[in-house]
């Protein structure tokens, strides 16, 4: 007799806004491997809708965006209440962009999926993000 199929329990829900489509893919392949419901785009205003119809652990902007400056995105998805907001920032970043306060921190390029799902699944659980796990951590 065989085994029903086991349903794999999400651990989190992540959204990853990144102007490199197949970083971005490659990186949700990732996340998904390791039971993490992921959203993923290129476009800021499929960002907001997403926003606006889910409630991320983690939500992953990268600062490289072309079509719209992550100040204005990252403010409009803070206003949607997810539990995390980070920045994606290339490695030889040391600090926050100065006047940034809608985020709770960045993580270095290349983006690490176990550090990743540390910190989602911590949200998810509505505990503060493990600093350690934060490259670089706001306020």
């Amino acid at each position: 007799m065989s085994q029903p199929a086991r349903r794999t329990q999400r651990v989190a829900t992540v959204l990853v806004v990144d102007a490199d489509e197949v970083a971005a893919g490659e990186l949700a392949r990732a996340l998904s491997a390791r039971a993490v419901q992921v959203f993923y785009t290129t476009a800021a205003e499929v960002a907001r809708r997403l926003s606006q119809e889910h409630l991320f652990d983690l939500v992953i902007v990268d600062v490289d965006l072309e079509r719209e400056s992550y100040p204005s995105l990252t403010a409009a998805l803070a206003r949607d209440r997810h539990r995390c907001l980070v920045l994606s920032v290339p490695a030889s970043t040391t600090r926050l962009p100065r006047g940034d306060l809608t985020v709770d921190g960045a993580l270095r390029r290349p983006l690490d999926a176990d550090r990743i799902v540390s910190i989602a699944s911590s949200a998810a659980l509505h505990q503060t993000p493990p600093s350690a796990d934060i490259d670089i951590v706001a306020r």
